[in-house]
C-alpha cells in the first residue's frame, strides 16, 4: 500500500515533506498539482475553473511547497492507462499512455477530459509498474523531439491556408494579427478544425478580409484549449532522458 500524504503534512505541517516520500494518493491533493499544470494553457474551460477556484482557497503558497513527481490514482470507465507531466526547464510534456492499446497521445484538451475530477474523487491504486510506463514516455517524448527538429510542422485544411494568408504583407500592414498567427501556428484538433471550416468557406465566399480576422479572433478566443506554442526545437538543442523531471502522474483505471 502506498504511503497516504494529508495535505496537511504535504503544504501545511510543521515540518517539511522529504523528498523522497512514495506516491501520493489522493485526488483532492492531485488537484493542486493539475491546477499549476493546467495554467499553462492558453484557453481555460470549467475544469481549469474548477481547479483555479480551489487554488484560490488554499493559496498558491501551500501548492507550491507540494514536490515534484508526487502521483496518484482514481477510477474511470473504460479506461486503462497514465497520465505523465514532464518537464526540461521551461519545457512542459503532456502524456497519456493507454495501456489497451499502447498508444500516447499529447494532446491535452483530450487529456484534461480523461483527468479531470472532482475534490472528493476517492484514490484508487493502479494495478500496474506506474514507473515503468513513465520511463517509456521519456523515450516517447525524446524520440519525439528528435523528429520534431528535421521534420516541419503540418497542418490541416483550412489551417494551412489560414496561416498563409495571416503571414502575407497585405494583411499584416492592416490588421493586428501577431496573436492569430501565434494560435493558428499550432496543429489544432479535428474537432476544432471542423468549425474552422465553415469561417474559412465564409470568405472563401465573400473574400472579405476585415471579416475573416474578426472571425478567426472571436473563433480563438472561445474555442477549445491548444498550446501556446509548438514545440519546435532548433537543430542544435539536445533532450535527453535524464533531463526530463517527472512533475506528476496520474493512474486510470
Amino acid at each position: 500500500m502506498a504511503e497516504q500524504l494529508t495535505l496537511n503534512q504535504l503544504v501545511g505541517g510543521s515540518s517539511p515533506p522529504r523528498l523522497t516520500f512514495k506516491p501520493l494518493f489522493g485526488c483532492q491533493h492531485f488537484t493542486n498539482i493539475l491546477c499549476l499544470s493546467l495554467r499553462r494553457l492558453k484557453k481555460p474551460i470549467e475544469a481549469l475553473l474548477k481547479l483555479l477556484d480551489f487554488l484560490k482557497r488554499i493559496g498558491e503558497e501551500r501548492l507550491k511547497r507540494i514536490p515534484m513527481g508526487v502521483g496518484s490514482g482514481m477510477k474511470r470507465d473504460r479506461e486503462h492507462g497514465l497520465f505523465v507531466h514532464l518537464k526540461d526547464g521551461e519545457r512542459h510534456f503532456w502524456c497519456y499512455y493507454d495501456l489497451a492499446t499502447a498508444k500516447i497521445t499529447e494532446r491535452k484538451l483530450d487529456i484534461i477530459r480523461l483527468i479531470q475530477c472532482k475534490e472528493t474523487t476517492p484514490p484508487s491504486e493502479p494495478d500496474f509498474d506506474s514507473y515503468d510506463i513513465i520511463g517509456k514516455v521519456k523515450s516517447h517524448v525524446v524520440n519525439r523531439f528528435k523528429q520534431l527538429q528535421v521534420s516541419p510542422l503540418t497542418f490541416k485544411s483550412p489551417q494551412n491556408q489560414i496561416i498563409n494568408l495571416l503571414q502575407t504583407p497585405e494583411v499584416r500592414q492592416h490588421y493586428k494579427v501577431e496573436n492569430l498567427v501565434s494560435y493558428y501556428s499550432v496543429p489544432l484538433p479535428e474537432s476544432t478544425l471542423r468549425p474552422l471550416r465553415k469561417i474559412w468557406n465564409i470568405y472563401r465566399q465573400n473574400k472579405n478580409i476585415e471579416e475573416l480576422v474578426t472571425l478567426l479572433q472571436d473563433f480563438s478566443e472561445g474555442s477549445p484549449i491548444v498550446e501556446v506554442a509548438p514545440l519546435k526545437p532548433s537543430p542544435s538543442e539536445q533532450l535527453r532522458k535524464e533531463d526530463l523531471k517527472l512533475v506528476c502522474w496520474l493512474a486510470l483505471a
